[in-house]
């Protein structure tokens, strides 16, 4: 009876031990930029045996290991990959946004790196778009990508200007390059698409843009993906207000009316009849004999009060 009840206590006291050497890791993953909890990140401890976990609602995660410190790999789809070194039961994790805008290129309906595309490829990002001024798309793309040109018929406000990759790609048929948004072909005014909206611009400028568009694709094609929500992020409202106007770099001349126009016709006349040598009565009369005459018109009717010097 005795051996019976000091195996049960060493029992006791070996699963106590090894109960009391597993720590349980808590821990929050947010977004580098905002702040904001990521739900759904993976959070992936190599041992012996490989275990994951995600995030809550709250970007919360919870993670019973053996021993400390480790590693872990923590990753989001958007987000860059990041492998941290744990040496407390407590820890946030910060997810930078994954890669610059310029590494990945939009292709039809997927996405590349840009070192694995063959073709000619420009992107410009929102950033690009927003430092330009202009309420036309056509116009803020200008100068922001090589081979791309941009010509105005006028300088009339709001007029439609063409866009050209790579110069005319044809005489008879259509320059114009296809355009495609959020993934469909747009036929319809470009510059209706305010440059605010927009977070990345793909131009694909040579004969591997016809790969899905075919034809429509011969002169190049600009991809356009607008900015989208996302999810596990705050409401971002942004406001802005440009305001411009135009004024003569030189003041306007006065005007006058019909009456004061009339008077003065009619001293010009006079002060001519007194530099020829006529009296002040008689210039006075020559002026008004002869100013309906020389006006060709007479505004007041033929019962005109003469005017007298």
């Amino acid at each position: 009876m005795l051996t019976k009840n000091v195996t049960i206590l060493l029992t006791l006291l070996i699963s106590t031990g090894l109960y009391a050497q597993n720590k349980t890791i808590h821990g929050v993953v947010l977004t580098a930029e905002s702040k904001q909890p990521l739900e759904g990140a993976t959070i992936s401890y190599n041992s012996n045996t490989n275990r994951v976990t995600t995030t809550d609602a709250q970007g919360r995660f919870r993670l019973d290991v053996a021993k400390l410190p480790i590693t872990i790999t923590v990753s989001f789809v958007g987000r860059e990959t990041k492998n941290v070194e744990l040496t407390s039961e407590n820890v946030t994790i910060q997810l930078v946004t994954a890669g610059a805008l310029e590494e990945v290129v939009a292709v039809a309906y997927t996405t590349v790196k840009r070192s694995g595309y063959p073709g000619a490829v420009s992107v410009i990002g929102a950033d690009k778009l927003n430092n330009r001024l202009t309420p036309n798309l056509t116009n803020a793309l200008q100068g922001l990508a090589p081979g791309i040109q941009t010509t105005s018929a006028n300088g009339q406000p709001g007029n439609n200007s063409a866009i050209r990759i790579r110069g005319v790609g044809s005489i008879n048929a259509s320059s114009s390059p296809l355009f495609v948004i959020d993934g469909a072909p747009y036929d319809g005014d470009i510059n209706a698409l305010d440059p605010a909206d927009i977070a990345s611009v793909n131009i694909l400028k040579d004969a591997a843009a016809a790969n899905l568009y075919g034809s429509r694709a011969a002169n190049g094609v600009i991809i356009i993906t607008t900015k989208q929500g996302k999810k596990g992020e705050d409401i971002a409202v942004n406001a802005t207000l440009n305001q411009g106007w135009s004024s003569r770099a030189v003041k306007d001349y006065d005007k006058i009316g019909t009456d004061q126009y009339f008077e003065l016709y009619w001293e010009a006349l006079r002060n001519k009849a007194l530099a020829n040598g006529q009296t002040a009565a008689l210039a006075a009369q020559t002026a008004t004999d002869h100013v309906v005459s020389d006006l060709a018109i007479n505004p007041y009717g033929s019962a005109y009060p003469k005017p007298v010097g």
